[in-house]
């Protein structure tokens, strides 16, 4: 439904109109050095005005997509199982269908698993409790789907809006994490006084 420029775009348009310069620049992402340096968190931060109808924003855009993606799927290659064709270079056409040609019910049940992921992420992912669940749920979908289907740019970007329902704290701890797996010390930058 839609392609991978009108999701940069949709992922650029919220990021233009969130307060989030102080944390998501350049200048927050420094090589890491021999002397670390401690963290500017330890000094309290204010939370910045504005942050909230963005967010929400893009958590409504978010279920909306979802939905109408699996609205769109719906149809007799997808609920059959026939849609999750293996690429010929990969030659493991053997292993997706039966001598008799039928599909075998591992793929229609994958294929229906994944129309039920999207039909009930929105729903899910605003309770609490089932949050996390469908967000490992969204990594191994979007990860096997961009892999299977060589739409990984795609995939990793829409992991990547999903990342606006994680809790401000795991947020951070999974940004510094990352910087850290590459070799940069990531810091908030200092907020200026009025």
């Amino acid at each position: 439904m839609l392609g991978q420029d009108g999701l940069l775009t949709l992922a650029l348009f919220y990021l233009s109109i969130s307060p989030c310069a102080r944390t998501l620049t350049v200048l927050a992402l420094r090589p890491s050095t021999v002397a670390q340096r401690p963290p500017l968190r330890s000094q309290q931060v204010e939370p910045e005005h504005g942050w909230g109808l963005p967010v929400r924003a893009l958590q409504i855009h978010l279920c909306i997509l979802y939905f109408l993606t699996g609205l769109g799927h719906l149809n007799g290659e997808w609920i059959t199982g026939r849609i999750l064709t293996i690429p010929r270079e990969l030659d493991l056409a053997s292993l997706m269908a039966e001598p008799t040609g039928a599909t075998p019910l591992w793929a229609a049940a994958l294929a229906v698993g994944l129309l039920l992921f999207e039909f009930y992420y929105p729903i899910f992912i605003w309770l609490g409790r089932w949050r996390y669940l469908v967000l490992v749920l969204a990594v191994a979908v979007h990860l096997g789907v961009g892999i299977v289907w060589d739409a990984l740019p795609f995939n990793l970007l829409m992991l990547t809006l999903n990342l606006v329902w994680l809790r401000n704290e795991h947020g951070e701890a999974l940004l510094h994490g990352l910087a850290a797996m590459l070799g940069f010390n990531w810091e908030p930058a200092p907020t200026r006084r009025r």
